[in-house]
């Protein structure tokens, strides 16, 4: 355990490149392909968010459960356990971990009462969590503190003295962050940027801070080479507006995962997640890579989330079991 993210075992031990990510889920992509891997990362999200919020769990608690499902699917396949039970479980272990224990007949029942909802058998007992919690625990390693972006966020808007509301809209953004695989890619406190830099293109008429500048004297090289300005002046036309359409409208209506109904056709990356389609233009603009990668990731994900259709991605999940047994994987 380590109170500072530096020291822990998310940094030295489940931080990955997109490169080793990518290479760990060969299996599935194979028997798949990596479109359908990352809607199976986004509907087991969402299948972890909709029982947290049956049992009005905090979002660091559910946060954290999904953190657990997604190093758990660094070393296991799909095919190899029931996502589901995985999920299930990896909730009832966040809840222990933040300190907000709930007994596992309740995660049972509302696990059960979620899938049923959503058409899905959950064939299990309350004693196969149990059984399988210590499986899971095995294959994290016991590491099983998670460092998240809420605190920093908080801080930042403190300091900053900015609206309510944008705390709520940036808070919302790394909500729905965790459907992407940043957490196991990028440190916490650039997650937050990230979100806060997507809040304030998004608010600029309101702010009252001098926003560009704020960023702009954080050490992420955010300024141009010579010094000519950043990319916050494109930014806000070519990688929000522009990508989320009428976000503006939309934003005054619905929380931030309703972004997920509008269109970002602009920024697909060939057909994948994990192919850059703007790369030329971060290095030109001597724009932080690591921000623009995760603002992109984010937009990757509404726009993936907004043609989303929940049998479909279950039916990848059973071709890619049938692939498995076709391979005798299992």
């Amino acid at each position: 355990m380590s109170a500072s993210y530096w020291d822990s075992s998310q940094r030295n031990r489940w931080t990955l490149t997109r490169a080793q990510l990518l290479d760990k889920r060969q299996e599935d992509i194979r028997l798949a392909n990596a479109l359908e891997v990352t809607q199976l990362h986004i509907y087991f999200a969402n299948f972890i968010h909709s029982i947290g919020k049956k049992l009005r769990l905090r979002q660091e608690i559910v946060a954290s459960a999904i953190v657990f499902f997604k190093r758990f699917y660094i070393t296991n396949g799909f095919y190899h356990t029931d996502p589901f039970l995985t999920a299930a479980t990896c909730l009832y272990l966040a809840c222990k971990v933040e300190e907000l224990p709930h007994h596992l007949k309740v995660i049972f029942t509302e696990s059960q009462a979620v899938a049923m909802a959503a058409k899905v058998p959950f064939s299990y007992e309350y004693c196969d969590i149990a059984e399988f919690e210590c499986y899971l625990m095995e294959e994290l390693d016991f590491y099983v503190i998670v460092h998240q972006p809420y605190p920093t966020l908080s801080r930042v808007f403190e300091d900053l003295e900015l609206e309510r509301s944008c705390l709520q809209t940036a808070w919302f953004l790394v909500n729905d962050s965790y459907r992407t695989d940043v957490a196991l890619l990028y440190p916490p406190h650039m997650i937050a940027l990230a979100a806060l830099y997507i809040t304030c293109v998004l608010n600029q008429a309101s702010m009252t801070r001098d926003m560009k500048g704020w960023f702009a004297k954080l050490n992420i090289d955010m300024v141009m080479g010579r010094g000519n300005g950043c990319l916050w002046n494109l930014c806000p036309l070519m990688i929000i507006s522009h990508a989320l359409g009428s976000i503006n409208l939309l934003m005054a209506t619905a929380p931030v995962s309703k972004i997920a109904n509008t269109r970002a056709s602009s920024f697909t990356r060939a057909n994948t997640p994990f192919v850059y389609s703007w790369g030329a233009l971060a290095d030109a603009a001597g724009f932080s890579l690591k921000l623009l990668d995760i603002v992109q990731d984010i937009l990757t994900m509404y726009e993936i989330w907004s043609s989303f259709d929940d049998r479909k991605v279950l039916q990848s999940l059973d071709k890619l079991h049938k692939a498995a047994k076709e391979a005798n994987l299992v």
